[in-house]
């Protein structure tokens, strides 16, 4: 799939470790990445299968992810033209 780079940059979203706890639901990641307005709406586009977590489908809307996985950093992926990185803040 060679599709020349990345392109343009991923706008990096600092999550607060307050807010993860021991994990956060995914839905809840939506809209902490600015990629939901709501609840309810970040419910609605993972049930629809338009979330990508890491470039997999995500599927379960209240799968935790884990300070460990945002230690590192994830992508979170709303159909073909939304995307944020996300890193926990002070990591």
């Amino acid at each position: 799939g060679g599709e020349g780079g990345e392109g343009a940059e991923i706008p990096e979203v600092q999550i607060e470790a307050g807010k993860v706890g021991d994990g956060i639901p995914a839905f809840r990641l939506l809209v902490e990445a600015g990629l939901a307005p709501s609840n309810a709406e970040a419910r609605r586009l993972i049930r629809s299968q338009g979330v990508r977590l890491d470039d997999a489908l995500l599927t379960d809307e209240v799968a935790l992810i884990t300070p460990d996985q945002l230690a590192r950093g994830v992508k979170l992926a709303v159909g073909r033209k939304r995307f944020r990185r996300l890193k926990l803040a002070g990591s």
